[in-house]
């Protein structure tokens, strides 16, 4: 290890952290896109379709999220791991939305 780098105290920093709360979002679809080593994650809210709108479903982009590619893999582990652990805990199977995709590689959550 380089005796340059510093330990960091991740859990102090985020006790300390300053607060830029944007407010909570509510989303029913989300899509992502990698691009020069980042992950845009975007959030939408779609919604029924409306006669007064031209009877077709609407979509409301509510959120956009950027972080660096190793993170998002990293987060991608994390909930996998949180909703295992809520699965177990709670005694439940909770359904995959998504479904199988032809282009998938891996396999998170096998069919039962």
């Amino acid at each position: 290890m380089n005796d340059s780098l510093k330990k960091v105290a991740v859990p102090e920093i985020i006790a300390n952290a300053n607060v830029h709360f944007c407010g909570t979002v509510y989303s029913n679809h989300a899509q992502f896109v990698i691009i020069n080593n980042e992950l845009f994650l975007d959030f939408y809210l779609i919604e029924p379709a409306k006669p007064e709108y031209t009877g077709t479903p609407a979509a409301t982009l509510v959120s956009r999220i950027a972080v660096p590619i190793g993170m998002a893999k990293g987060i991608a582990t994390g909930l996998a791991n949180a909703i295992d652990r809520s699965e177990k805990s709670l005694k439940i199977k909770i359904p995959n939305q998504r479904g199988k995709h032809p282009g998938d590689s891996i396999e998170i959550w096998k069919e039962d």
